[in-house]
């Protein structure tokens, strides 16, 4: 927003969301938490496919050139923290430890994939 306006701001945003629904099964459901956060909850995986899936949304955002409005191309990275549910903890817990692995992410020089472990195994 700061450098593009926020008209790209909200390119950027959908655009992402657009890239990140072709990357997953149709019974995963992506939503928007707030800002420019997003929740991709994939019932039924593990952490292996979930690490997977995420790094394939992290690399077509790289990869791909986004096209604003003005006719200018940016490159646009995401940090991306994944928890896989436990099985017991409650839903903010879990979200916390997205969260955590997202800003993870962030202060390893963002751009890349941080896994969360399970509490029950902490």
């Amino acid at each position: 927003n700061d450098n593009w306006g926020h008209q790209a701001g909200d390119d950027v945003l959908a655009i992402f969301a657009d890239r990140a629904r072709d990357q997953v099964r149709r019974k995963d459901v992506l939503v928007r938490r707030g800002g420019e956060e997003f929740v991709l909850i994939m019932p039924d995986t593990g952490r292996e496919e979930a690490e997977y899936v995420a790094e394939r949304i992290r690399r077509v955002m790289d990869d791909e050139l986004i096209a604003l409005r003005g006719g200018d191309q940016i490159r646009q990275s995401v940090s991306i923290g994944v928890a896989t549910w436990d099985g017991v903890e409650q839903p903010a817990e879990l979200q916390e430890r997205a969260d955590r692995a997202m800003y993870t992410a962030k202060e390893a020089g963002r751009n890349c994939v941080k896994t969360s472990t399970a509490l029950a195994s902490l």
